[in-house]
């Protein structure tokens, strides 16, 4: 194994351009070897600012190349579990977008067969490395806020539109879901730090196509933790929000999650309140670092696969109840669509 490990892109949409290809280049424990995409002059095209970058035929060829130690997915939902099995099979470490499966049974495939093949297997829920979510995790696991009442996270963030892939929920799942959604999902699950049982959901869709824009979802976890999540792409601001409810007091989180604004941590407790502020930082490029060094060192890495795979069953139960109009055990329902 190279000081630097080489990765190889496979997905050249905007999510790879704007925030990993340029996380994995600035980490000094990577090189990126090339890029692949389902057409090859169009991720040429996509790559233009990268000219150093190769451009693979296809997944085949990235595979079989030795310098490639490391393959990201950014795809269409509906490819990732078939490309990440090539990937897995050819013995790369995998790291991925969520949702990592659009159903229960294939996430399980997933993680099964990184496990077999002895391989790291991640996904790319990025907020948790956020220097303000931690810190939030951390205060609330000694027991700042007292016993854990409820969580809620709202993610909020303006959409233009959804085209293309994006606007076929066969192929991507209820769009404001799938896009927010599931990353508010993980994040009310990585603070809750116990898995959901239960739960019931509501959308908003608009559009000729009945777009999902709006998203809302209560939650049970276990020990009886209430959880509350939204997700929209709708509404005029960029919004990021977390909460932790508990029987000493409460800590949220407010700003921009994704590293490009600052956050700020609010404590409040016994009619008193402090506020910690976080300045801009690059989430992606600390994500990107940590499986780097759990892929070089075997260390553990989080999210893995399992925790992916849980994300992909909570919104497996969501998406029921939408349809159902009725509370869901999480668990129970196998397929997003």
């Amino acid at each position: 194994m190279t000081e630097r490990m080489g990765w190889g892109i496979v997905g050249t949409g905007e999510r790879a351009r704007e925030a990993m290809i340029p996380a994995v280049l600035a980490s000094p424990a990577a090189a990126i070897v090339g890029v692949c995409s389902r057409e090859a002059e169009k991720a040429r095209e996509q790559v233009a600012a990268w000219p150093e970058l190769k451009v693979f035929s296809g997944l085949d060829e990235m595979a079989r190349d030795p310098g490639v130690e490391i393959i990201y997915i950014a795809t269409p939902h509906f490819l990732h579990v078939p490309q990440a099995v090539q990937a897995i099979d050819a013995g790369k470490h995998v790291f991925m977008e969520s949702p990592m499966a659009l159903s229960v049974d294939g996430a399980h495939k997933l993680v099964e067969k990184a496990r077999a093949r002895g391989v790291m297997l991640g996904v790319a829920f990025q907020y948790r490395f956020h220097s303000a979510v931690i810190e939030l995790k951390q205060r609330v696991m000694s027991g700042e806020a007292g016993l854990v009442r409820h969580v809620g996270v709202n993610l909020s963030e303006p959409v233009a539109g959804f085209t293309g892939w994006w606007a076929d929920s066969f192929r991507s799942g209820p769009a404001a879901l799938l896009r927010l959604g599931v990353h508010a999902l993980d994040l009310a699950a990585f603070l809750a730090g116990k898995p959901a049982v239960e739960t019931v959901a509501m959308t908003r869709d608009e559009g000729a196509e009945r777009t999902n824009t709006v998203a809302g979802a209560l939650l049970r976890f276990q020990e009886d933790v209430v959880g509350t999540v939204l997700a929209a792409t709708c509404l005029s601001e960029h919004h990021h929000l977390a909460v932790v409810d508990g029987s000493k007091g409460r800590l949220e989180i407010k700003g921009d999650f994704s590293g490009a604004g600052p956050v700020e941590l609010v404590h409040a407790a016994g009619g008193k309140q402090s506020v910690k502020r976080f300045e801009p930082e690059d989430p992606a490029g600390k994500m990107v670092d940590a499986f780097i060094k759990a892929a070089k060192t075997g260390a553990e890495f989080h999210p893995d696969g399992l925790d992916g795979k849980h994300a992909v069953e909570i919104t497996c139960a969501l998406i029921e109840s939408i349809k159902a109009r009725k509370t869901m055990k999480v668990g129970e329902v196998q397929r997003l669509t």
